[in-house]
């Protein structure tokens, strides 16, 4: 628990996802009777969307001042939009799932109230995630730049063709790939089109830049995980028959540019950031850990083996995990029990099995 210091609330609400602004004015009566100014504004809007006529602002330089922090109505995208207009300020966000999967908003309706009275009391948690910066450069020299939280993805904007790409890292030629596109995700993006696309699920605090094709006209192109100090440069090159191609570079699938052939992306890690609230327990962990468990239910960390156990030569690894039901063994027991929604039944110790075993063979 620490000092509460948020006095100064700005409430960006979606209308689509809150049309009669039911919620909104819960959020902005509850922060109002704990003595909180408060100021609403709408996505996409320059009028008011507060409850009451003249209650609040559209979005200006004055009001994200003099914001303490930012409680965003909708879904994850209105969360990207929030982040894009507080990456100057850093003014740290917390949303309220009005959405679908909203992987990125911490706070239930259900909840709302309890959910609040923990914030405006300290008890919370601030997470720093890193947001990519993109340059677009044509031989003319001309240079246009947007940020994304999540993504940037290039993609075909006309025929339904393969599209042609170089890929450099620092510098250096690192693939070509012919493929529907190409995703240059941060970890924050790795649960949304990257992970569509077959990329990875990376830990969303992590700093890294993960780079995943879209539909790739190969076997065995695959998801490239680099550094977050890595300069990635994609290059539009002539496609086949020396003809131009046209495609279009999105920033977290909102913000589009056109690019054509001669033109480079230039991608680097941003120097802003996007600060997130997290509340201990809250929605979003129940969330990702219901999302990720019948993925990693197969595995456990090494420090989680039996007391004495000393991993095996030759044992299977995965990064610092230890697959379970693993045919080693130590005191005649199984390394583990096998997840319940991936392998079924649960592993048996050695003896039980091979008592089983003499059963059957005497039947």
């Amino acid at each position: 628990m620490r000092e509460a210091f948020f006095k100064n609330f700005l409430i960006y609400t979606n209308r689509h996802k809150d049309q009669n602004l039911a919620t909104t004015k819960r959020v902005a009566d509850f922060l109002r009777l704990k003595g909180r100014r408060v100021t609403v504004m709408a996505e996409g809007e320059g009028e008011s969307a507060g409850p009451e006529p003249g209650s609040g602002r559209g979005v200006s330089g004055e009001a994200l001042t003099e914001a303490d922090c930012m409680i965003v109505l909708g879904g994850d995208g209105t969360v990207l939009q929030a982040a894009r207009l507080t990456k100057k300020q850093h003014i740290p966000i917390i949303g309220v799932n009005l959405g679908t999967l909203g992987y990125m908003t911490e706070i239930e309706t259900s909840v709302l109230e309890e959910s609040l009275e923990r914030l405006i009391s300290g008890d919370y948690i601030q997470e720093s995630r890193m947001m990519l910066n993109g340059r677009i450069i044509p031989p003319d020299g001309t240079v246009r730049e947007d940020w994304a939280l999540n993504d940037i993805v290039i993609a075909r904007c006309g025929p339904l063709q393969i599209i042609k790409f170089n890929i450099f890292v620092n510098g250096q030629f690192l693939n070509e790939y012919s493929a529907d596109g190409v995703i240059v995700t941060t970890p924050t993006g790795s649960t949304g089109y990257n992970l569509s696309a077959g990329g990875p699920l990376v830990e969303p605090g992590a700093k890294l830049i993960m780079l995943t094709p879209i539909c790739p006209h190969s076997l065995n192109q695959r998801s490239i995980i680099l550094s977050s100090e890595d300069v990635i440069e994609i290059e539009i090159p002539r496609c086949r028959e020396g003809r131009i191609q046209m495609v279009e570079a999105s920033f977290d699938g909102s913000h589009g540019m056109p690019l054509r052939t001669g033109d480079r992306l230039r991608i680097v890690r941003s120097e802003e950031t996007t600060e997130f609230l997290k509340l201990p327990g809250g929605a979003a962990q129940e969330d990702a850990d219901a999302f990720l468990k019948p993925c990693l239910g197969r595995f456990r960390p090494i420090s989680e083996r039996f007391p004495g156990e000393r991993v095996p030569e030759g044992k299977r690894r995965a990064g610092n995990w230890l697959r379970q039901g693993s045919e080693d063994v130590h005191s005649g027991r199984m390394y583990g029990e096998r997840c319940g929604q991936c392998r079924g039944k649960r592993t048996m110790d050695r003896k039980e099995r091979d008592m089983k075993e003499n059963r059957q063979r005497t039947m």
